[in-house]
């Protein structure tokens, strides 16, 4: 491993090899590794969109729930990519639809509409991703003023559903 945690496994992964993710795991490579970001190798290949990526990984142990420090989990990030088989994969093996992370209270569905992914948004929906949810809203100061005297207020943020952040796009 490096000095930040990388391993052979993440390089693998990052770089889309199956092969030598393959190779790799045969040889005893840890599927669950972190490196000192959080960041795992099925995160990255999650990031890529990699299904065979991602099916090897999981078959030897990985979390199909695991999440980085802000809770953003692989399902978001494989939804963010856009690649449906990514998503049905994760899916497959236990991912949570539904999972929200920790900063916003965003959902996979969210992040794939946010990025126009309707193949993944269609996968998600179809696993029973609630479209429903809302984001977190984000209460601001009611106003404040400004040096001529006026008031500027400022409308709360958030409460988006998953086609809020659609037709955002």
């Amino acid at each position: 491993a490096e000095a930040d945690g990388m391993t052979a496994l993440h390089w693998a992964a990052r770089a889309d090899d199956l092969a030598s993710v393959q190779l790799l795991l045969r040889s005893g490579a840890n599927a669950k590794a972190a490196n000192r970001y959080g960041i795992t190798p099925l995160s990255l290949a999650a990031t890529n969109g990699s299904a065979p990526v991602i099916d090897a990984l999981l078959a030897a142990g990985a979390d199909p729930n695991s999440a980085n420090s802000d809770g953003e989990t692989v399902l978001m990030i494989a939804a963010r990519s856009g690649k449906a088989d990514a998503v049905k994969a994760l899916i497959a093996r236990g991912a949570k639809v539904n999972a929200r992370e920790n900063w916003q209270d965003q959902t996979a569905l969210m992040f794939a509409a946010a990025e126009n992914n309707a193949a993944a948004i269609k996968v998600l929906v179809e696993a029973g991703a609630d479209m429903n949810l809302t984001s977190k809203v984000w209460d601001f100061p009611e106003y404040k003023y400004q040096t001529n005297g006026m008031a500027v207020f400022q409308l709360p943020r958030g409460g988006w559903t998953a086609l809020m952040f659609a037709a955002r796009q």
